[in-house]
């Protein structure tokens, strides 16, 4: 196991997805050829509804509204990182939640593209069942109180598949609370093998070009 004695702050996390912006909607505009891309606000009450939704986006595609559930991380791991529990043991992730239609996910000069349906499929009737709340509160137990993360196998559909469950330790300085957010990181060659396919785009120079 990895330990972090940092808690996760929450506020830095706001500002790094939308530090991020222009160049996520530079993707829709040049790979996917968005004719509109709105921006789901949380001050208002449609956008807030919508974000509690899992929808940060809608892009109209070919004449059609499509929604997006937008993540992004500082690294890229070749890896989509699942959240399990938003808030352990009580609140599942944002996955199983989720009404978006697709997950734009954003890693420095790479943006992956993922339909929701097949990943969701993924997750309920194959990832979920394999994954026992044991990993978690190991993790808990173990880590109380800071991020970390361990190496685990699961057996999904009858094979040992290797993985990487994350801790995230929330303690936002408004004292609103703390909580751990648990996390388990699947390769994309595993979504792919279990019938997700991930479309991969190459951000350089300023622009995306398909890969």
């Amino acid at each position: 196991m990895a330990p972090d004695m940092a808690a996760h702050d929450f506020t830095r996390s706001i500002r790094f997805e939308h530090s991020g912006f222009d160049e996520q909607d530079e993707f829709y505009r040049k790979v996917l050829n968005a004719e509109d891309i709105c921006r789901t606000d949380y001050d208002s009450g449609t956008g807030r509804e919508l974000q509690r939704k899992d929808v940060d986006v809608l892009l109209t595609l070919d004449g059609r509204q499509v929604k997006v559930s937008e993540k992004r991380r500082d690294r890229d791991y070749d890896d989509l990182l699942i959240e399990v529990y938003s808030k352990f043991p009580g609140t599942a992730g944002w996955l199983e939640h989720s009404e978006a239609d697709s997950l734009a996910y954003f890693v420095p000069g790479k943006a992956y593209w993922i339909e929701m349906r097949q990943l969701k499929a993924f997750y309920g009737n194959i990832l979920r069942p394999a994954l026992p709340d044991t990993v978690f509160s190991r993790l808990v137990t173990g880590y109380p109180y800071r991020n970390a993360s361990c190496g685990i196998s699961v057996c999904m559909g009858g094979k040992k598949v290797d993985l990487r469950a994350i801790q995230a330790y929330n303690c936002p300085e408004d004292g609103s609370g703390q909580w751990y957010t648990e996390s388990v990181c699947v390769p994309f060659t595993v979504l792919e093998e279990y019938g997700v396919p991930v479309r991969k785009s190459v951000y350089d120079n300023n622009e995306y070009g398909i890969y």
